[in-house]
């Protein structure tokens, strides 16, 4: 791909998704535009075909993502499948930051993400007690796997800019999912933030999840220059 046709694909995916991020927010059904804006963004990183195991990893987790927003967005239901699926998401990322490393900081990383990992689930079942589900724990054992992502990633920002404020945003988006959900196991009272965190005036979670996957999509270009 030259460099002009290379231009040409990566303006024309940033406009379509400008526009079908739109259509979220303003257009009915809005599940549908979600859902395609995400199969884009899986087939945009795909046409950056690279023999590397950050693209390889990158596209297993785009995968994996279709998978669970299969079942979030399109069919709104089994929750506790899309959270498994969007586990492996995370450890797909996890493994493309922990495969650039040194085997003593990959060793630090995998301790540091076992320990999180059980934390999480700790004291999901310490706050929750007998409301502790399988979706609970599998949330925040995602969730877990995703910060110390974002974090690792921030570390090396140089290396992995696009990445890592892909993952920031990523963060976001489910700090909103999160706050809605969890409303069915504890009180949450009915403060005005508290209430922009539950039931935000817009979807929120969509504001930060779409370009969260399009920078994690285009953060493989970093590997891949034109020719």
């Amino acid at each position: 791909m030259n460099h002009t046709t290379h231009r040409f694909a990566l303006y024309s995916y940033l406009i379509i998704e400008l526009i079908l991020g739109i259509l979220i927010h303003t257009a009915s059904p809005a599940y549908i535009y979600s859902y395609v804006s995400i199969v884009v963004a899986a087939l945009f990183c795909l046409t950056l075909y690279q023999p590397t195991p950050d693209w390889t990893l990158t596209q297993i987790a785009f995968l994996f993502t279709l998978g669970a927003d299969f079942f979030l967005v399109l069919l709104g239901r089994h929750q506790t499948v899309a959270m498994c699926l969007f586990s492996v998401t995370q450890l797909a990322y996890a493994a493309r930051l922990t495969l650039a490393e040194s085997k003593k900081t990959r060793r630090i990383q995998l301790i540091t993400r076992a320990f999180t990992a059980l934390l999480a689930v700790t004291i999901t079942a310490a706050v929750l007690g007998k409301n502790t589900d399988a979706l609970a724990v599998i949330s925040l054992f995602y969730f877990a796997n995703l910060l110390i992502n974002a974090i690792f990633a921030t570390a090396e920002y140089k290396r992995y800019p696009l990445f890592a404020t892909g993952l920031w945003l990523f963060v976001l988006c489910d700090i909103f999912v999160g706050f809605g959900m969890l409303g069915s196991y504890l009180p949450l009272g009915n403060g005005l933030f508290i209430r922009f965190l539950t039931a935000p005036p817009i979807n929120m979670a969509w504001v930060f999840y779409l370009p969260s996957q399009v920078l994690l999509s285009l953060s493989v270009l970093s590997h891949k220059q034109p020719h």
